[in-house]
């Protein structure tokens, strides 16, 4: 029987949230169709995803770059095309109408820039969006933000993790402990990730535990201009700045933290309460997508840090506090946030577009 073809076509597959989903859901899902990808931008998941033996292109930017794409996705001739990230949503739309192909965008952020939005890409959408056959977003509150499709068009996938495969794979690379603390963070250096936060925080709580480390894991164009806020702290010693595979540090955290202005449903976030790490993530209210305040997690409030150098001593003095966040974690992941759940729905989702 002939597998149904699906295109992924990504901005990025670079190290990042978005990217990692697109990884995972092509792991579990290999079998099941045949799957073909495009990027604009390569990275590290560019090589993953060929170890798959899946076929993908790197379409790099130029002057005929909309010409190539358009007979690129021709050629491949899916029978669904699955998009993510803005700037590949923007042009995957505009060539499954010429090519009248069902598609699916995945909104994976309330935002639609690294820095929060733009009116331009929201005039692009508004202009666009009506031609998406369905939009997936990755949790209900991206719902609050104008998507321009009628709500019967919206539906909600959460993101989901392989527990099992993230876990032997941490296994194979163990990373030295260097402070008798370790906390992280996980996220691209943008503006909207917010990593400039924890190192205010941490210089508070390096008056409170002299063995201290934060460990940020990330690329970006903020990167420079992090390491001199770190020496302008006086906090050398104390910062770590890696470009690496978030997954051999998650069993190194005693505690993560999740900074952003804004989220979708974080793979992070996940990836970290699955290790049973006690995580601490900015939120406006006390509703939020993966964490119960105090019973899997924590909230906090951004414009109140010192409440939240409060809660890290009281959480970190409180051992018992601690075992029930990490079990609660865990469990909360492997219950609501599987790779299984997911990719179920992906493939029930494909099918049904398939017959389009």
């Amino acid at each position: 029987m002939t597998k149904k073809r699906i295109l992924h076509i990504t901005s990025s597959l670079q190290m990042g949230g978005a990217e990692q989903l697109l990884f995972q859901q092509l792991r579990f899902l290999k079998d099941d169709f045949e799957h073909h990808v495009i990027c604009f931008h390569g990275g590290p998941f560019f090589e993953k995803i060929k170890e798959l033996d899946i076929p993908v292109y790197h379409l790099p930017y130029g002057p005929l770059f909309f010409i190539r794409f358009y007979r690129l996705v021709k050629k491949i001739n899916p029978l669904v095309i699955h998009s993510l990230l803005w700037f590949a949503n923007f042009c995957s739309r505009i060539v499954a109408r010429i090519l009248h192909k069902p598609i699916i965008c995945a909104i994976h952020s309330p935002c639609n820039t690294n820095v929060g939005i733009s009116r331009i890409r929201s005039l692009c959408d508004r202009l666009t969006m009506r031609w998406a056959t369905y939009v997936i977003i990755v949790a209900a509150h991206i719902k609050d933000s104008p998507l321009y499709v009628p709500a019967h068009k919206i539906e909600q996938i959460d993101n989901g993790i392989d527990v099992r495969w993230l876990h032997d794979r941490a296994s194979q690379k163990k990373v030295e402990r260097r402070a008798r603390l370790v906390l992280g963070t996980v996220g691209r250096l943008v503006p909207i990730k917010n990593q400039e936060f924890l190192l205010k925080i941490l210089k508070e709580l390096k008056n409170a535990f002299s063995s201290i480390q934060l460990i940020i894991i990330g690329s970006g164009p903020l990167h420079d201009l992090l390491l001199e806020k770190v020496q302008g702290l006086g906090l050398e010693h104390n910062v770590t700045i890696i470009a690496d595979e978030a997954t051999f540090y998650y069993p190194l955290f005693d505690l993560f933290f999740l900074p952003s202005h804004a989220e979708g449903l974080s793979m992070a976030l996940l990836e970290a309460m699955s290790f049973g790490v006690p995580s601490f993530v900015a939120s406006k209210s006390l509703y939020h997508p993966i964490i119960v305040h105090n019973h899997n997690g924590y909230l906090f409030d951004l414009e109140k840090p010192h409440l939240l150098i409060q809660m890290v001593k009281k959480v970190l003095g409180n051992e018992k506090m601690k075992q029930m966040i990490r079990v609660q974690a865990i469990k909360t992941v492997v219950e609501n946030f599987s790779i299984e759940k997911m990719g179920n729905m992906y493939k029930d989702f494909y099918h049904k577009l398939g017959n389009f």
